[in-house]
């Protein structure tokens, strides 16, 4: 697939790009996803294609709160293009730690083995 003249392999997540539209708006576009036999557009196996065009946007309303939405067009899947809602976000304050999280034991344990457990002073 050729972006900006150059020729691009495919990625799963593809290349995305973003610019300020205004002092509080981010838009970010992403294309070159894989082909739908190779990726989902979400968790619930919705398919994608390589002619996906995925429009992000992320508005600040107020000091606290951050607005996603997402525009998806994908003529190859889809009829037209479609909007999931929009997401209000309330930031976090920025003195608050954000803690690790962990999925399983096995990932703890290699984790420890890798970085060391702060925990135990190793």
């Amino acid at each position: 697939m050729e972006i900006d003249d150059q020729y691009r392999e495919q990625r799963f997540f593809g290349y995305s790009v973003g610019r300020w539209v205004d002092d509080y708006t981010l838009e970010v576009q992403t294309v070159g996803t894989l082909p739908e036999d190779r990726v989902w557009l979400d968790n619930t196996g919705r398919p994608i294609s390589d002619k996906a065009r995925i429009t992000e946007t992320f508005r600040r309303l107020d000091y606290d709160t951050l607005e996603w939405s997402e525009t998806i067009d994908d003529p190859e899947v889809y009829t037209r293009p479609w909007q999931t809602m929009k997401i209000p976000m309330t930031l976090q304050d920025p003195r608050t730690d954000v803690l690790s999280r962990y999925c399983s034991p096995y990932k703890i344990d290699t984790y420890n083995k890798a970085y060391g457990d702060s925990a135990s002073g190793k």
